[in-house]
Order: structure tokens, then C-alpha cells, then sequence
């Protein structure tokens, strides 16, 4: 136990003396790389102190102290960082420092650093550009912020991770990126719906068929769009159900937006009876025309359409064609509505009968022997 103790002191010893003979042969160059560092540290403090007291004050005076502000603060760091980075290189050369390959470790330093200002750089686009959609209608423009982000984000780790790699640990990417090619063929195989539902949001995001709120019709579902998320889009039907269709559907189906419509058209018709006269007939259209062509729901590039049309066998047929200037579907139920019970009332007054399903029988009595 003594004896490996002596033996550790010994190996302190030497080791010593050798770390005290380099610096004493360094000895010079210890005070030119002192120096090289303090005066590295004083061109750091002062870029900071000209990006804050002269160039940001400037910024602000010039009324765009929004996305240039942040983007001047989130650079601070990284490029301090980058002048201490190039300053200790330079500092480090004066010595004679033993093995290592100090080029690619600063290299890959400096490639750390350039990839910590690239994410800083992202992070404050991804802030302004959530700002300026905060508080909006605009769901889809929020949708395509995250969606570049991540994009950007995953971009950025991807080369710098790649870039360390090669210049650190002289890694064969080539190889690696190969490899990962064939794995990437079996993940991108195991998810493909993922994948195919990225691209439908793409495809929302890019060519806005609707945004939220809206109302579309899919297929057999019709209803109102309450979010679009990366991979699937919420519509809440009429009845109150909430659907979550996968966005590769909707990108791949025609979609009706019915809000994006200036105008609803609606067609209906009126059946009188047989016994209508004719004075009574022109009586029943011009009742139409003083009821719609001045209702307030209408829309006025559009007049209506009022006509006696048809000899239906039970019936004489009014058919009105008519535009609501709206979209909303609860206020054009309520102008349907008091639409029908105006004309109700009106027809009713003016004793004008409706006409329903109706079969007449003749009969004929034949005489013959009683």
C-alpha cells in the first residue's frame, strides 16, 4: 500500500516537472496568448456595446424595432461567441500545445456556433410571425408559421449535426445519409398515411379551399371547419358531430365551400288549386313580387324569379327562384321562415286555396233491368 502510494507521488512528480518545463519554455508565449485573450474579451464587450448603444437606438428611431430588434438581440450571443471563438484560435496559435488536431475542433466549434445563430435566427421569425397572426381569424396562416418552423427547425439540426459529424469526427456522411436512405424508405413506407397526411396539409395550407369557420361539404359531411391541424381537419356537422377527417382525404376530394358563396340560392313552389282563376293567378305572383323583390335578405344584383309554370295533374305550379344575399345558415332558416308565413298569411286573405295530392273518381251509373 505504501509502496503504490510512493509510486502515485512519483508520477505526480514527473509530471509536474514536464507541465513546469513547458511553461517555463512557453513562457513568452503564455504572455502573448494572455494578451490575445484580453484583447478578444474586450472586442466582444465591445460589439455588444455598439449593437446595443449605437446601432439598436438607431433601429428604434426608425420605427422597425420589431423584427429588427429581436433579431438584433437574439445575434448577440452567437456573434460574441464567434469573435471569442476567432480571437482564441488566433490566441492559441502563439502556443505550442501538444497533439490534437486543434484546426477541426475549432471548426467544428465555430459550425456549433453558426448552427446555434441559425435556430436563434428561426426562433425570432417563428415569434414575429406568430405575433402577427395572433388574435386573427386567419387559422391557416398560423398553420403554415408552425408548419415552417418545424420544417426549418429539423432543416437546421440535419446540416448542423451533419456538418459537426464530418469535420469532428470524420465521419463518411455519404455512407451514413445511404444507410439512412434505405431506412428512410422503410419509415417512410411503415407511414405513409403520416406522410400523405403532411402533404394534404400542404396542400390546405397552400391553396386555401377554406379556413376556419367556414362551412364546407365533404362527401356526406356538412358542417362548419373548427381547426386544421397537421394532420387532420375538425368539422363539426349541423347535428352538433364532430368529424375528424384525415387532411390526405380532403386534399384528394372535391370540397364545397358553401360560405365562400356571395350569395344562396333558393328554389321552391307554390300549388294552387284547379280552381284558381286566371285574375286570381296574376293576383298570387304579383303577392310574390311585393313580398321578395324588396325583402331585406335578397340580393339586389339578383332579382327574383316568379312565374306560373306548370298543369301539374292536382295542381297549378308558382315557381320562384330567389338569392339570399348570406351565407349564414341559422339567419337564412329565419328568413325562410317569416318568408312563408307572409305569403301564408297574404294567400290566406286573399282566399287564394293550396293545392295537395287529390283523385277524382267518376262514376257512372248504367241503366238496366230492375
Amino acid at each position: 500500500m505504501i509502496s503504490e502510494g510512493r509510486e502515485l507521488l512519483a508520477q505526480l512528480r514527473a509530471w509536474w516537472a514536464s507541465v513546469y518545463a513547458w511553461l517555463a519554455a512557453q513562457q513568452e508565449s503564455l504572455y502573448w496568448f494572455a494578451g490575445g485573450l484580453l484583447l478578444t474579451l474586450l472586442a466582444v464587450l465591445a460589439v455588444r456595446l455598439v449593437l446595443s448603444r449605437l446601432v439598436l437606438p438607431r433601429v428604434l428611431r426608425r420605427g422597425s424595432a420589431g423584427l429588427d430588434q429581436s433579431l438584433l438581440t437574439g445575434l448577440q450571443p452567437p456573434v460574441s461567441a464567434l469573435i471569442f471563438l476567432i480571437g482564441l484560435r488566433l490566441s492559441l496559435s502563439m502556443l505550442k500545445l501538444p497533439g490534437g488536431d486543434w484546426g477541426r475542433i475549432f471548426s467544428a466549434l465555430v459550425a456549433l456556433n453558426l448552427f446555434w445563430a441559425a435556430l436563434r435566427v428561426v426562433g425570432v421569425l417563428d415569434d414575429y410571425f406568430r405575433k402577427l397572426t395572433e388574435g386573427s381569424s386567419r387559422h391557416l396562416d398560423r398553420l403554415l408559421v408552425d408548419l415552417l418552423s418545424r420544417v426549418t427547425r429539423i432543416a437546421v439540426w440535419l446540416i448542423g449535426l451533419t456538418f459537426v459529424a464530418q469535420n469532428l469526427f470524420q465521419l463518411d456522411v455519404a455512407a451514413l445519409l445511404a444507410g439512412a436512405g434505405v431506412a428512410g424508405v422503410a419509415i417512410a413506407f411503415a407511414a405513409q398515411n403520416t406522410i400523405a397526411n403532411l402533404f394534404g396539409t400542404i396542400t390546405i395550407v397552400s391553396d386555401r379551399p377554406f379556413t376556419v369557420g367556414d362551412r364546407v361539404r365533404f362527401g356526406e359531411i356538412d358542417g362548419v371547419v373548427e381547426a386544421v391541424g397537421l394532420r387532420s381537419t375538425s368539422i363539426r356537422s349541423l347535428d352538433g358531430t364532430l368529424w375528424c377527417v384525415p387532411n390526405r382525404q380532403i386534399s384528394d376530394s372535391a370540397v364545397e365551400n358553401i360560405s365562400s358563396r356571395p350569395d344562396l340560392k333558393h328554389v321552391f313552389t307554390l300549388n294552387l288549386v284547379y280552381t284558381t282563376t286566371p285574375e286570381q293567378m296574376r293576383r298570387a305572383v304579383a303577392i310574390l313580387h311585393e313580398l321578395i323583390d324588396h325583402h331585406p335578405g335578397c340580393a339586389p344584383e339578383k332579382p327574383p324569379l316568379i312565374h306560373f309554370t306548370t298543369f301539374q295533374s292536382s295542381s297549378l305550379d308558382i315557381s320562384v327562384v330567389m338569392w339570399f344575399a348570406a351565407t349564414d345558415f341559422p339567419q337564412i332558416q329565419n328568413w325562410k321562415q317569416e318568408l312563408n308565413l307572409a305569403i301564408l298569411e297574404r294567400f290566406n286573405a286573399e282566399g287564394l286555396d293550396f293545392a295537395y295530392p287529390t283523385t277524382t273518381i267518376y262514376l257512372k251509373e248504367e241503366k238496366g233491368n230492375s
